[in-house]
């Protein structure tokens, strides 16, 4: 029996949804306010084509250039949760702190798997995309 993450068409809604809060976010000019932000929305754009490629079988990228994107991912990721987390323990708000791990955890799960299955894949690199398909 397949796990929930491999079923294609629950993966699909997901990344449509996701794409849609991207560009809902996208078009607040809140969004771009510092250099953190504009870096960490450029990552997440990434996370998000990741969910895409994974979710409609794409490969556009080799699984090495995912692994390397990864890494960088996981690595935006900590340098924001990081300080925020020291903040919140010195104020001794677990339940934040619990609260917030959580739902990022959550809210990220769904990139995260994709890149994970795209950095491991022993599927072919860059042999089925788009352009591929459309000439056989």
């Amino acid at each position: 029996m397949p796990s929930l993450g491999d079923d294609p068409m629950v993966l699909k809604v997901i990344a449509v949804v996701y794409g849609l809060w991207f560009v809902q976010a996208a078009l607040d000019p809140g969004f771009y306010d510092t250099t953190a932000h504009t870096v960490s929305a450029t990552l997440a754009l990434g996370g998000l084509i990741a969910l895409f490629d994974h979710a409609f079988r794409l490969h556009l990228l080799t699984a090495i250039i995912w692994r390397v994107f990864a890494v960088i991912y996981l690595a935006d990721g900590l340098v924001h949760a990081v300080p925020t987390a020291k903040r919140l323990i010195e104020t001794q708000r677990y339940d934040v702190l619990v609260g917030a791990a959580a739902m990022s955890f959550v809210f990220q799960l769904p990139m995260l798997y994709s890149l994970a299955r795209l950095s491991f894949s022993s599927a072919p690199s860059g042999g089925t995309g788009p352009a591929r398909l459309a000439t056989r």
